[in-house]
C-alpha cells in the first residue's frame, strides 16, 4: 500500500512483509505500551471469610462448601460431607 511504500522510501525501513511469508507489523510496540497492556493481567488474591455455622473458610455471599449454610433458616445441599 501507499503507507508501506512511504515507510520504505522516506524512513529507510525494511519492507513490512517479505514475499512469500506472513505479514509483520511495520513498527514495534514500545516497552511502555506493552506494560500498559499487561497491567490488567495480574492475578488478584481470593478473598475468604469464616462460615458462621461451622467456621470453615468460604467465599463471601456464597453457600459454605462444607455445610451448605447460606443464612439463618436456609441450607443448600452440597457435595461435601454433612
Amino acid at each position: 500500500t501507499e503507507f508501506q511504500v512511504r515507510c520504505i522510501l522516506e524512513l529507510g525501513m525494511q519492507a513490512c512483509f517479505d514475499e512469500g511469508s506472513a505479514m509483520h507489523p511495520c513498527f514495534r510496540h514500545t516497552p511502555g505500551r506493552k506494560r500498559q497492556r499487561r497491567s490488567h493481567h495480574a492475578l488478584r488474591a481470593e478473598h475468604s471469610v469464616r462460615c458462621p455455622n461451622c467456621q470453615a473458610a468460604k467465599q463471601p455471599h456464597r453457600a459454605c462448601p462444607s455445610c451448605g449454610y447460606v443464612r439463618p433458616g436456609l441450607l443448600v445441599k452440597t457435595g461435601g460431607e454433612s
